[in-house]
C-alpha cells in the first residue's frame, strides 16, 4: 500500500511553504538493501553470476595494485 499527501501554503507574496509525507510498502523485495563492501560485496557479485577478477580482494586499499572496481563480465 501507498500513500502520499502534501499541501501548499503562500502565506506571504514571497513566501512559499510546501509539506509532503509519503508511505510506501515494499513486498517481494529482489534484493536486501544497504551498503556491500569487502567479502560481502564480492560474494553478493559472484551470486548474482558476476566474475570478479582474482586480483580484486575484500582488504586491498584504493592506493594499492589490486583493482577495487572490478571490471565485471556477466557468466552466460
Amino acid at each position: 500500500m501507498n500513500f502520499s499527501a502534501g499541501f501548499l501554503l503562500n502565506p506571504l507574496p514571497r513566501l512559499n511553504i510546501a509539506v509532503d509525507a509519503y508511505q510506501i510498502t515494499v513486498t517481494h523485495r529482489i534484493v536486501e538493501g544497504g551498503v556491500y563492501n569487502g567479502q560481502r560485496a564480492i560474494s553478493a557479485l559472484e551470486a548474482g553470476g558476476y566474475q570478479v577478477d582474482s586480483t580484486v580482494t575484500p582488504t586491498a586499499s584504493p592506493s594499492s595494485t589490486s583493482r577495487m572496481v572490478p571490471t565485471l563480465g556477466h557468466a552466460a
